[in-house]
């Protein structure tokens, strides 16, 4: 079976009233469409959507609220899920608050369980570190999670493993 995945990161996108992020030139949320009209005329077709991290350029609630309604439209557009993972510019009280709409959790991560393969989502995201952390008890949860299931594993995350 094939499975196509596209892969998207740091689209760090431009806060309510701010400048984009990084000196860009065109707006992100304007290049974030684009990618997603490529994906829908180019006839991809992809079973998932992954965006890794740098969601928003150090944004607020109303902002992650914001993205989560670009991207369900995108779902609705594309027929596929998108599911995201934070990087180091992103915040993770205001993503909780306004992406999640749940309470708030100190590490963002998760497992999909697919037909075939096991996706897990990790959190690198450690304060303010530009390099990007993983802490034990992740590691505690991802090696837990591996050991009990046969299926093949994807993992997802912002950061390069050194």
């Amino acid at each position: 079976m094939v499975y196509k995945i596209v892969q998207i990161t740091d689209t760090h996108l431009t806060p309510e009233g701010g400048q984009p992020a990084n000196h860009q030139q065109i707006d992100p949320a304007d290049k974030l469409q684009d990618v997603f009209d490529d994906i829908y005329t180019t006839n991809v077709d992809p079973d998932l959507i992954v965006i890794t991290g740098d969601l928003i350029h150090e944004g607020k609630a109303a902002d992650y609220h914001h993205l989560r309604h670009i991207l369900a439209q995108q779902q609705e557009r594309l027929m596929a899920p998108i599911k995201v993972i934070l990087g180091n510019h992103d915040r993770t009280r205001p993503f909780y608050d306004g992406y999640l709409k749940r309470p708030y959790r100190s590490r963002y991560y998760y497992k999909i369980v697919g037909a075939e393969w096991d996706f897990y989502f990790l959190d690198t995201k450690c304060g303010d570190l530009e390099q990007g952390y993983i802490d034990q008890a992740q590691l505690d949860w991802l090696q837990d999670k591996l050991a009990r299931s046969a299926k093949p594993a994807l993992i997802f995350m912002h950061h390069p493993l050194p």
